[in-house]
């Protein structure tokens, strides 16, 4: 096998692993096309039908789910909850490290700030927090599970919800009403106000 080959499957190997890594399922899903699309190659290059069939079989496996993610129908509506209530213990609970990463201060057992969890039909993706201010809410935390992080959900949660667009829109005298670590959180997503 020449060496040039060699540093082909090296290549391959090292994408698939990185996409073990991604949060993000999309992430995931394109980096792990791509290493097994580079694989497909190195099997071809070898003369290995095993790598080459298995690899390209992944290929489309990753197209297929990537085409599933764009067209994923989310029904997303907020909810009040009291914070209080077991299901969002249970939910803060179990991402609360990753919440913290993002909003270091956060207590959720000592707040008076009004909650909102957010629901894709049934199913708890995330919440807001934040106080009303005449008709307009001062958002100071919006957290979004990494599960849910690959379907452009946040763009999509502003655009439905007249609530969170009118907190992420600037106020008559032009100041934003929203924290200073969610809208750094925001960026992430690439949505900036």
């Amino acid at each position: 096998m020449n060496n040039w080959q060699e540093w082909i499957g090296y290549l391959a190997s090292a994408l698939v692993a990185l996409s073990l890594l991604m949060s993000s399922v999309k992430k995931l899903r394109w980096i792990n096309m791509s290493g097994a699309f580079v694989f497909t190659v190195y099997g071809a290059l070898i003369d290995s039908w095993p790598v080459l069939l298995m690899n390209a079989f992944l290929v489309v496996v990753n197209i297929w789910y990537l085409v599933k993610l764009n067209n994923k129908n989310l029904h997303l509506y907020l909810k009040k909850e009291d914070w209080h209530d077991p299901l969002v213990q249970k939910f803060m609970d179990r991402f609360k490290t990753d919440i913290e990463h993002y909003y270091p201060y956060f207590n959720y057992k000592n707040n008076d700030s009004e909650l909102r969890l957010i629901y894709d039909n049934y199913e708890i993706v995330g919440f807001l927090t934040g106080n009303l201010v005449d008709d307009k809410i001062l958002l100071d935390t919006l957290y979004i599970h990494n599960s849910y992080k690959g379907y452009n959900f946040e763009e999509k949660l502003f655009e439905s919800n007249r609530l969170v667009q009118k907190a992420y829109s600037a106020d008559e005298y032009g100041f934003s009403l929203i924290s200073e670590p969610a809208k750094n959180y925001l960026k992430q997503f690439k949505i900036s106000p």
